[in-house]
C-alpha cells in the first residue's frame, strides 16, 4: 500500500479511455545530477505542511529539486517516449495563449528546444524535478499565473478568478510509467507550493480534475495531466470555483487567508 502521510495520488489513474474534455482545458493528451539542494518545505511557513527534504513513498525515499539546465537530461528522461517528439507538449501548452491557434502554413513548433531554451535562461527554474534513488521520476511546473497566457487568457477561468499579481499556478504533472499510481504527483505538490512561497507567491491555485465526478469509468493518465482533486485537497488546497462539474479551482493562500 502506498502513503504520504496517508495521503494519496490519484493523479495517474489506470490507463484507460479518455474522458471528455470540458470546457476550459481541455482534457487529452497535454503536454541526473543530484548537485545543488532539494526544494524543502521549510517549518517556518505555516502554509506548507512538510519540513522534511526527503519524503517516502513506502518504503522508496524522494527528493524534489529545481529544474536547472544541468538537469535538462532529467527533464527529458521523466518524458520517455513522448519526449522523442519535439513539437509534443513539452510542457509549454500553458505559455500559449488559449484562444491562439497556429496557422497551416505556419512549421511545426519546436517545444523541446523552446523548453530547453527556457531552463537554460531563466531566473527562476520553471519547475520541480523529483528524484527516487537519484533517478529522475517526475515534474511539474508552477510559476506565477500572469506568466500563462493559457491560463489567463482562458474564458472560463476568467469568469471564475480575480487578478492577482501575487498568485503561482501549477500548471501540470508529468510521471515517469514506470512510477505512475506511486504517489510521485502528490508528492510534488507541496514542494511547488513552498517553490512559490520562496519566490514571493502569496497564494497558489490549480485547476485540476475531480476524478470523482468524471463519467469515465477508467480514466487514462493523459486526461489528468494537471493533476487531481485529491491531491490538491490532500496538499491543503480549497476549492473556489469550476469551470465545469469535473473543473474545480483549488486555492491555497497564507495563514491569514484560512
Amino acid at each position: 500500500m502506498r502513503s504520504i502521510s496517508a495521503r494519496g495520488d490519484r493523479s495517474s489513474a489506470s490507463a484507460g479511455r479518455r474522458a471528455p474534455g470540458p470546457e476550459g482545458f481541455p482534457l487529452g493528451r497535454a503536454p541526473n545530477s543530484d548537485e545543488g539542494p532539494p526544494v524543502t518545505v521549510p517549518a517556518t511557513k505555516p502554509w506548507c505542511c512538510d519540513a522534511s527534504p526527503v519524503r517516502r513513498i513506502g518504503l522508496m525515499s524522494i527528493q524534489v529539486r529545481p529544474a536547472t539546465p544541468d538537469r535538462w537530461s532529467d527533464l527529458v528522461r521523466v518524458f520517455g517516449r513522448r519526449g522523442e517528439d519535439p513539437s509534443w507538449c513539452w510542457c509549454r501548452r500553458f505559455l500559449r495563449s488559449a484562444t491562439c491557434e497556429s496557422a497551416a502554413f505556419e512549421p511545426t513548433p519546436d517545444n523541446r528546444d523552446a523548453l530547453r531554451q527556457e531552463i537554460t535562461h531563466a531566473t527562476v527554474p520553471p519547475g520541480l524535478l523529483a528524484y527516487i534513488h537519484d533517478h529522475p521520476v517526475g515534474w511539474t511546473r508552477v510559476g506565477p499565473r500572469s506568466a500563462f497566457p493559457g491560463v489567463s487568457g482562458n474564458k472560463a477561468l476568467a469568469k471564475v478568478l480575480s487578478e492577482d499579481p501575487g498568485v503561482w499556478w501549477v500548471t501540470c504533472f508529468a510521471v515517469d510509467s514506470r512510477h505512475r499510481r506511486t504517489g510521485v504527483g502528490a508528492t510534488l505538490l507541496e514542494p511547488a507550493v513552498a517553490f512559490a512561497r520562496e519566490h514571493g507567491a502569496t497564494a497558489v491555485e490549480g485547476h485540476p480534475v475531480d476524478v470523482a465526478a468524471l463519467s469515465a469509468a477508467r480514466v487514462g493518465g493523459s486526461a489528468i495531466f494537471t493533476g487531481t482533486m485529491d491531491m490538491f485537497s490532500a496538499a491543503g488546497f480549497t476549492e473556489v470555483a469550476r469551470t465545469h462539474p469535473t473543473r474545480p479551482v483549488m486555492r491555497l493562500g497564507s495563514s491569514a487567508d484560512r
